[in-house]
């Protein structure tokens, strides 16, 4: 169903499984769009689909880049090694930044920007 995503720091970030109750919800909601009836009273003018004004759920890629637009960042560049040349000269990297209780900064994150 996700996807498996790897961090530039090779781990890997398992896809996350929905819990029972969402499963559930699902199920229910994808029986009730097949119903008939429903499809009839969706086809009522008069009528509003609910499921239109509900949330979507974000894919995992999604999570992760609002998890990490929320983070303090700094953004680096490195000289690529010289065998490396014929794609750029720098490398840009983006570090993610946490806080812990005594306001001491480590890098939560590293994420490759790109290449100049």
């Amino acid at each position: 169903m996700s996807k498996i995503i790897t961090t530039p720091d090779g781990r890997v970030l398992e896809p996350v499984t929905p819990s029972n109750d969402l499963q559930k919800l699902q199920e229910i909601s994808e029986k009730l769009i097949s119903d008939t009836t429903y499809q009839q009273i969706l086809n009522n003018n008069t009528s509003m689909n609910m499921f239109d004004y509900m949330q979507k759920f974000p894919s995992p890629e999604e999570r992760l880049k609002f998890l990490t637009d929320k983070m303090d960042s700094m953004q680096k560049r490195y000289y690529l090694a010289s065998k490396f040349r014929d794609l750029g000269q720098y490398v840009l990297v983006k570090e993610y930044l946490k806080y812990d209780e005594d306001g001491q900064v480590q890098v939560a994150q590293t994420r490759l920007m790109g290449i100049e």
